[in-house]
């Protein structure tokens, strides 16, 4: 998976108390990710109190966890390439980075409705298990349940935006199927899942049922590098 570009310290959360406690690092430092979750939207440049952060950001992509000071910072997104000093942003927000926890910035839905939705992250391992959730980024997707096959629920009724709480499962391989809320109708499978015992995950539902680009899922590892 392609890795965001870091191009200066600064960088991005919000949502004061949305965070979960992490060991890793400073005690004045907290983490954030970030995913590019709209389908329309273009590839993006980051700022960060003037600085760009972040540039040329695709669908798709998702960034290492970063260490941030904690602290307030202007946070605005704009076109690949876009002189910040003319052009309009097309999303500006004032979040705070909180020592000690994880989140998960993304920007989703799409471009005329973009928005940012902010998590927090659980990052600490369960002992002999697996943690994992689910988040449905995809705009024209209807609540969905996702299934371990043939038929174990492991989350129900999640709908655009949402992100649901962990869930700590068992180590092996599964193959995930992804069904309209109550259907026993599959629309979209992903086959030979490989969970490892003692990591975090998340499932990130991106993309579009009807047009480009088309439906996916993105299994990504929750942890700090």
């Amino acid at each position: 998976m392609k890795k965001w570009v870091v191009l200066s310290f600064a960088f991005m959360i919000a949502l004061l108390s949305m965070g979960a406690s992490v060991t890793q690092g400073e005690a004045s430092e907290g983490f954030v990710r970030a995913i590019h979750a709209s389908p329309d939207a273009p590839a993006v440049d980051i700022y960060v109190n003037k600085d760009k952060v972040l540039e040329s950001v695709t669908f798709k992509d998702v960034s290492d966890y970063l260490p941030l000071q904690e602290g307030a910072y202007n946070v605005r997104i704009f076109p690949e390439g876009a002189n910040p000093k003319k052009d309009e942003a097309v999303i500006e927000k004032n979040v705070e980075v909180k020592a000690g926890q994880a989140y998960t910035l993304a920007a989703v839905g799409p471009l005329n409705q973009l928005d940012l939705v902010a998590v927090g992250d659980a990052l600490e391992p369960v002992e002999g298990k697996v943690k994992v959730r689910a988040a449905h980024f995809s705009p024209d997707a209807p609540a969905v349940d996702i299934v371990a096959a043939p038929d174990t629920i492991l989350f129900e009724n999640v709908s655009f935006p949402q992100v649901s709480d962990y869930l700590e499962v068992d180590a092996g391989t599964v193959n995930l199927e992804v069904r309209p809320t109550g259907s026993e109708d599959t629309v979209f499978q992903v086959p030979n899942v490989g969970l490892e015992e003692g990591s975090v995950y998340s499932a990130f539902a991106v993309g579009q049922l009807e047009g480009e680009p088309a439906f996916d899922i993105i299994l990504v590892k929750d942890a700090i590098q």
